[in-house]
């Protein structure tokens, strides 16, 4: 559409469901092992177990973006 509204709403789209879930999913991809770990532990194992537990987490997330924008 070479209207200014076509134009708008295009790049409205694009944002809500290309760029608005890679930034949600980065900003959880940096905080979730934060929150998940504590903060004064010194195990590697704990560390292990708290970045798989975000990884799997966000995978479980990014799946569920996924079904959401592919059915809309």
């Amino acid at each position: 559409m070479k209207d200014g509204v076509g134009v708008i709403h295009m790049n409205t789209h694009f944002l809500t469901v290309a760029v608005l879930p890679i930034c949600v999913l980065a900003i959880l991809a940096i905080a979730l092992p934060l929150w998940i770990t504590p903060r004064d532990t010194r195990s590697q194992r704990r560390l292990m177990i708290s970045v798989g537990l975000s990884a799997f987490i966000l995978l479980i997330i990014g799946a569920v973006f996924m079904a959401v924008l592919y059915a809309a």
